[in-house]
């Protein structure tokens, strides 16, 4: 009989099952959890800090190996047998123990990878057993079901407790979760939806439910490691490289179509040409000059020298005129020049305003782009940064104009003034102050300059300080004055 089929009966307390050696009895529900191999999917929500968070989650279990994946709007959790880590925007954190992180919303299916990878074996007393990596299960005399757990390894005291049991295509599940530490509720959690799978006996390794979110390959000493590239871990779909992709093809697809422009228009005017619907009789000329121009509604066409001397037909459509003529092969059609207003022409119907080709309104089109992009956007670059680059440069005047300052009062006393420059980093810029003789004897000129980080002039001031004077004398002491 198959493993999953016992848990149709888990909910008789009397029945029990053996372990695979054969040595101690388990309570169904415990041994049909023991054995599980397949997959499970559900969504929640949690209580208390964080009410009405939704949380999805699956794992999968094959033999003693398995991967756990939870998430919700803000965190994204994975586990397996191997490793294990919690990712958070753009941060992504390695960890040892599942049960010891807060964000973990089931600790039951942690639970159950575990009895399923370490087995269970007999506990401190007949009303627990323990599994083979820490864990401390207690059992419902009556019922058989798992009524919580204690992960003894943890320094944190973490208990787990699971109640409203339910079955789901026979395998025993809690609806209600609740976390604790040191005794204290720290985090509750409600399963709406259960999907439970079974797979074959003969499955030996669980495929990742959640194939787009690599482990992270390299840790730190301290357990935790940290991704700069959030896409490596999470391997989203290559947008950019197929929009990279598709615009190179479309430029390409244009640069050829450029290089055969006089093709594919010739393509269109001998389709227009053999096309009957939209044209409009406008009538029949002799006048064709012998280099081949035709005038029509006050335009030059260039028809070609072969409708010289003949009767030539015209017709029109909004865009194009076709002409043609007996004796003459090939009708020709031609891009229409939008005329002076007339009434073939409604779009353009009583205005006085020459008007313009389609390449000419194209070219149009495209200088005002140029101008745009070149000029306008430019400008409005300038513009936003003009109220930061003033304050910058006011700043610079007033730290030049203090160490002015600064420097005549320190150069106007004394014996001597020594020659020399000296640079200062002050409030992010490079404060330069140089001393040298001026061409007036015994006199010195003072230059402060500031610069930015680019190395930019932002204030410049030069003085001439002449030659020191002795300090005044000191009060004696003691004099009232």
């Amino acid at each position: 009989m198959p493993s999953h089929a016992l848990g149709l009966r888990a909910a008789s307390p009397a029945v029990v099952a053996a372990s695979a050696g054969g040595q101690t009895a388990l309570p169904i529900a415990i041994a049909n959890a023991r054995d599980f191999r397949g997959q499970i999917r559900y969504s929640g929500h949690r209580l208390g800090d964080g009410i009405g968070e939704t949380v999805e989650g699956s794992l999968e279990i094959a033999n003693r190996r398995w991967t756990m994946d939870e998430h919700s709007a803000a965190v994204w959790l994975h586990a397996d047998e191997t490793s294990s880590w919690l990712r958070t925007g753009s941060r992504t954190l390695a960890f040892d123990d599942p049960l010891a992180v807060a964000a973990l919303a089931n600790p039951w299916a942690i639970v159950l990878c575990s009895m399923s990878a370490a087995g269970v074996q007999p506990g401190p007393s007949d009303v627990s057993l323990a599994s083979g990596d820490g864990l401390l299960l207690y059992v419902d005399r009556v019922s058989g079901e798992m009524t919580g757990a204690v992960d003894r390894l943890s320094p944190q005291r973490l208990a787990f407790s699971f109640g409203h049991w339910t079955t789901v295509n026979g395998l025993r599940v809690p609806q209600s979760l609740v976390r604790l530490q040191g005794g204290a509720q720290t985090g509750a959690f409600v399963v709406d939806r259960y999907d439970v799978g079974w797979t074959p006996a003969d499955t030996t390794r669980p495929s990742s439910l959640n194939r787009g979110f690599a482990v992270p390959a390299q840790l730190r000493p301290n357990g935790v490691a940290l991704i700069t590239n959030p896409a490596a871990a999470s391997a989203p779909f290559p947008w950019r490289q197929y929009g990279t992709a598709f615009a190179l093809l479309l430029l390409a697809l244009l640069a050829i179509a450029w290089t055969r422009r006089d093709a594919l228009v010739q393509r269109i005017c001998r389709t227009r040409s053999e096309d009957p619907r939209g044209w409009r009789f406008e009538g029949s000329t002799p006048f064709v000059t012998p280099e081949g121009y035709l005038l029509f509604e006050n335009r030059r066409y260039k028809a070609g020298a072969a409708f010289y001397n003949r009767l030539t037909t015209i017709h029109s459509s909004p865009m194009f005129i076709r002409i043609s003529a007996p004796g003459v092969p090939h009708a020709v059609v031609l891009f229409r020049k939008l005329d002076r207003g007339r009434a073939s022409v409604p779009l353009l119907a009583r205005t006085r305003r020459p008007g313009f080709t389609l390449v000419e309104a194209l070219v149009a089109t495209a200088v005002f782009t140029i101008v745009v992009v070149g000029a306008v956007f430019p400008m409005l670059f300038v513009l936003a940064r003009a109220d930061r680059l003033a304050d910058q440069r006011q700043l610079a005047v007033q730290i030049a104009s203090n160490a002015m300052v600064d420097e005549a009062a320190a150069l106007e006393y004394g014996g001597r003034i020594d020659d020399g420059s000296a640079t200062f980093a002050v409030d992010g810029m490079d404060l330069s102050i140089g001393v040298a003789p001026s061409s007036l004897t015994g006199a010195h000129d003072v230059s402060v300059s500031v610069r930015d980080q680019d190395g930019h002039v932002l204030a410049k001031l030069v003085t001439l300080l002449g030659p020191p004077v002795a300090p005044p004398a000191s009060p004696p002491p003691g004099s009232g004055g």
